[in-house]
């Protein structure tokens, strides 16, 4: 019987794992290999570990969730970070802080872009869920993944509601699924084998958040996330960013699509004209929208 010995050879800054035939790698070195594979400063994703040592991404989330019991790293949204860098101050840079009044002035602005009996896609994100907040009862169709929309939607009878299937993530508070049948497995193999919800539903518009916009493109954390967004930008005709100024000109960890495929991006009137410019210069167009009593900071992002 084949088996494996995993022999894990420190190099500055480089953990270099290599698999030889031999003794079976037991459920306690694999988490000691965990622990040293993690990224001094940045996540460390599930998809990373998994392809270092060979296992499911099953068996690195319950590894993972067990490491961050004992308190030996801490448990993100896609991945871990070693517990001296979650437990650091935040960086101003890379998570600048939480503005709830721009994100309120942002999803009023985005409401103006619904049109009666309309078909819109509300993605995931805090700015997205105050939009459905503040949306009227009004005759529409809406595509979401995101379960803060659907609830802030669930009293408006005329919105017809669609949700794309899938597996509820309770951290992200989404409904997604790796698949591209939209987690239907369990169907008649011809129903099965349908395109996805989310490729079958033809939007007028799509209300995108982001984690930051960069001259890369939009950027997001979570990789489910970004291949969830990605699908839902194909299908709309009009793709539209809701980003507080504070996201502009950030750095991100994954790119959920290029600039190209933006057509307006929403934001406050804190955002630098420089900012603006670039945005122009990608024939994006560019709406502030008016914070009546300033910035409202409310602590860090998390």
């Amino acid at each position: 019987q084949k088996q494996k010995i995993w022999i894990i050879m420190f190099l500055p800054e480089i953990i270099m794992i290599q698999i030889h035939k031999g003794l079976r790698m037991y459920a306690i070195d694999r988490r000691r290999a965990i622990a040293a594979l993690l990224r001094p400063s940045r996540i460390t994703t599930i998809e990373e570990l998994a392809s270092h040592l060979a296992v499911s991404r099953t068996t690195i989330h319950r590894d993972l969730m067990e490491l961050h019991n004992a308190g030996h790293l801490m448990r993100v949204k896609g991945g871990a970070v070693p517990r001296r860098l979650a437990q650091a101050a935040p960086d101003p840079e890379r998570h600048p802080p939480i503005n709830l009044a721009a994100r309120r002035a942002i999803a009023q602005v985005a409401l103006g872009f619904i049109e009666p009996h309309d078909r819109i896609i509300l993605a995931g994100g805090a700015t997205v869920a105050l939009m459905a907040e503040q949306m009227g009862d009004r005759p529409c169709q809406v595509l979401t993944a995101s379960i803060p929309v659907l609830l802030n939607l669930f009293d408006k009878p005329q919105v017809r509601v669609r949700l794309a299937g899938g597996e509820v993530f309770r951290e992200q508070q989404v409904m997604l699924t790796p698949y591209e049948t939209d987690g239907r497995t369990g169907l008649p193999p011809a129903a099965a084998d349908a395109p996805p919800i989310s490729t079958r539903f033809g939007a007028r518009t799509l209300f995108l958040g982001c984690q930051a916009l960069s001259r890369k493109g939009v950027m997001q954390t979570d990789p489910l996330r970004v291949q969830s967004d990605r699908r839902l930008v194909a299908q709309a005709e009009t793709v539209i960013l809701l980003a507080e100024s504070a996201k502009i000109d950030r750095s991100g960890v994954l790119a959920v699509c290029p600039l190209c495929d933006i057509d307006v991006v929403i934001t406050d009137d804190q955002v630098s004209d420089q900012a603006v410019a670039w945005l122009n210069a990608e024939a994006i167009r560019v709406i502030r929208a008016p914070l009546a009593s300033g910035p409202e900071p409310i602590g860090p992002r998390p």
